[in-house]
């Protein structure tokens, strides 16, 4: 006679002809309603122990082909039974799970009997690892096993939700499927889901072995300077870090959730070890980036690592935590939860107190972000490294320069405001606010000028596709809005009477970056040409992805090269968004992929065009670098020959220009005389190129 399905996955999971059955003539007890018609061998769970890989395990799996799975009031207690024996032998338990739900016929006794199993779970939480394996339906109350167990994992077929998907209001026109793995996966982070049932009992086997055997992964020899491959250096790909400086392999722990926090084990010399770390990418095989992931700590992140953290406190299991946190996601749900998921993560660290840690800092972290992850401060970790090129702080330096040296531009404004007052004998009242890239609380700073009654409101915008809000909430209440340095799209500016841009033409300050790089060209070619070929091999470093300046001076800077008659090369082409950090990192990448065939670096920006240059410099590197935009930081480099050149956007004068028309508007004036006005409703500055003198 052939197996039932739960035993028949019972054997798959165990070494072959090592299962003993426990309780297998035990029986449905009542003999209420119809059940005294049916049989139900077993009642419906096959318990018992058996060996993985030589090791003891304690395993139950529902037969829902008994009274569909249903777990009645035997059935629950001999799971629970199952626990007090796993406990005296310190083996685990693992439950595959196919049910039902619970036993209509038994009512009280079948939920009190349940309450007995989820008292044994918490009962032997710190003594017992537990693990549970959706294999089919888990639904309602049963969701609290997986919910309570240390690892919980799902077949992609099977299904699991509280309430059942059609009873949730709005679920068909959110085509959500709650009950999908997918999405218990992804969004709910209740369990792991894998391809198959053999792939469920597959990783299973691995868990227990890596946590539970002592003899896994002791090796005689081991390389203690194993080498990590450039291209995860550059990348700084913990996932691949990790793999790579693992003895065997590194076993990740809910991949698919909050995949930015990346968890899991691996062994270390013999050694198991845990792992955290923060990832702000996920890569394939060949080193390719296929997806971004969330920028900096998040919610559902801080809650995975601390969980994690806790199961390692328990099992004593040494950490290893690789910190690249450089701030907090910037998103509604951060405002909602993050604080006390930090708070739970930081509690997780320093509760730690028998287990080794120790911390490698990858990346740039910084203010709270980098304490939270497992800083010496509040998990007295025993080691503290950092990647040569890493960057701690409280905030990146270019933005601490902005608010540190921001009142020298405010001054600036101050004393146009002074001369304002002078001249016309009306008193000018400024405030600046800085949204920090959230689109939704610049919003805010603008309501609530809009409703403080200020004559003008002048914003840099974070997201140049989303101002129509803004411009309808100010264009109600009759206030002008003067939009600076970020373009809006024109259908915004539209939008009102009142609404005006101050800015430089993307497409002119391209130019000049181009009209740059043909005089660098004409003055030293031969430093410029490495390889003396009359071919400029280039890569560029762009913007955010679908900008308007992106895609204009990218485009535009090619174009004014190759029409001055100088040929060019691509080797290359990343968007950086305009991060000083983040353009190192990928300068890195290319310099260890291409060496020297690079000679031209051309920059959507000063900060990027920074960043370049630090990974030349540190890389022993050389190839002419070109910003734009002219910043304080870009043409201090420039004096110190980093950059070939910048091309200056004129920021004093596009600062005098928005202060012209806000003030003017916000008095019922004519805009000044001297003001020219392009489309009208734009102020072009003009922009001039910088280049150092040296190369001439």
């Amino acid at each position: 006679m052939a197996e039932c399905l739960a035993l028949e996955r019972i054997n798959r999971l165990l070494d072959e002809g090592s299962f003993v059955e426990v309780g297998a003539l035990v029986s449905a007890r009542t003999t209420d309603f119809t059940v005294n018609d049916q049989s139900a061998p077993s009642d419906g769970v096959i318990t018992g122990y058996g060996q993985i890989e030589g090791n003891p395990v304690y395993v139950y799996s529902q037969n829902r082909d008994v009274l569909n799975g249903t777990m009645g009031e035997m059935h629950a207690k001999k799971i629970a039974k199952l626990y007090d024996m796993a406990d005296k032998a310190a083996a685990p338990v693992i439950g595959l799970l196919d049910c039902g739900g619970f036993r209509l016929q038994e009512s009280v006794d079948a939920l009190d009997s349940f309450g007995c199993v989820l008292a044994k779970q918490a009962e032997y939480a710190d003594s017992v690892l537990q693990i549970s394996a959706v294999m089919g339906n888990c639904a309602g109350g049963m969701t609290l096993i997986p919910a309570m167990s240390d690892f919980a994992f799902m077949t992609k077929e099977a299904q699991m939700y509280v309430n059942a998907p059609h009873t949730i209001q709005d679920n068909k026109k959110l085509s959500r499927e709650f009950d999908s793995a997918k999405y218990q996966a992804a969004v709910s982070g209740q369990a792991e889901v894998l391809e198959s049932e053999e792939a469920v009992l597959t990783k299973i086997r691995e868990l227990v072995v890596m946590l539970i055997d002592e003899e896994y992964g002791r090796c005689g020899e081991d390389d203690l300077n194993r080498y990590i491959s450039d291209k995860t250096c550059a990348l700084k790909d913990a996932r691949a870090l990790l793999a790579e400086c693992a003895d065997d392999k590194f076993l990740e722990i809910r991949p698919d959730y909050a995949p930015e926090m990346v968890t899991g084990f691996l062994t270390l010399n013999g050694i198991l070890v845990g792992a955290v770390a923060n990832a702000d990418a996920l890569y394939d095989e060949k080193g390719e980036k296929t997806a971004d992931l969330a920028d900096g700590l998040t919610v559902d992140g801080c809650e995975k690592a601390a969980a994690f953290v806790a199961f390692c406190n328990d099992c004593e299991i040494p950490l290893l935590t690789v910190t690249a946190a450089d701030g907090f996601a910037a998103v509604e749900q951060t405002e909602k939860g993050l604080p006390q998921a930090i708070a739970k993560l930081v509690k997780a660290y320093h509760d730690g107190g028998f287990n080794s840690k120790v911390n490698l800092i990858m990346g740039d972290t910084y203010g709270s972000a980098y304490v939270a992850m497992g800083a010496r401060s509040i998990s007295d970790a025993d080691m503290v490294f950092a990647w040569d090129d890493a960057k701690v702080g409280m905030m990146e330096a270019e933005k601490a320069a902005n608010i540190l040296f921001a009142a020298e531009g405010e001054k600036a404004t101050e004393k146009q405001a002074a001369a304002y007052e002078a001249e016309t004998g009306c008193p000018v009242t400024l405030n600046i606010s800085r949204a920090n890239g959230s689109q939704r609380e610049q919003y805010d700073q603008v309501e609530q000028y809009v409703a403080l009654g200020y004559d003008a409101v002048c914003v840099n915008l974070v997201d140049r596709t989303n101002a129509s809000s803004m411009v309808d909430l100010a264009q109600s209440e009759e206030v002008p809005l003067v939009f600076f340095n970020r373009e809006p799209v024109r259908e915004d500016i539209l939008r009102g009477e009142n609404v005006y841009y101050v800015g430089t033409d993307a497409r002119e300050t391209a130019r000049m970056q181009g009209e740059a790089v043909l005089q660098s060209y004409a003055a030293s070619a031969e430093k410029m040409d490495k390889n003396g070929d009359g071919i400029l091999q280039y890569v560029m470093l762009e913007g955010e992805m679908g900008h308007q300046d992106t895609i204009l001076r990218s485009d535009y800077v090619l174009q004014t090269i190759e029409d001055g008659g100088v040929k060019l090369q691509k080797l290359d082409a990343e968007t950086a968004d305009w991060m000083r950090s983040r353009a190192d990192a990928i300068m890195e990448q290319w310099i260890a992929e291409m060496g020297d065939e690079i000679e031209l670096v051309l920059c959507n920006n000063d900060d990027m065009a920074l960043g370049a240059a630090d990974a030349l410099k540190r890389k022993n590197s050389t190839a002419a670098v070109f910003g734009i935009d002219g910043t304080p930081a870009g043409l201090e480099a420039l004096e110190q020959k980093v950059l070939w050149a910048t091309v200056d956007c004129g920021a004093k004068e596009q600062g005098k220009a928005v202060f012209g028309i806000a003030s003017a508007l916000g008095m019922g004036k004519e805009l000044p005389e001297d003001m020219e006005l392009s489309d009208g409703r734009y102020v072009r500055v003009p922009v001039q190129a910088r280049i150092h003198e040296s190369i001439f």
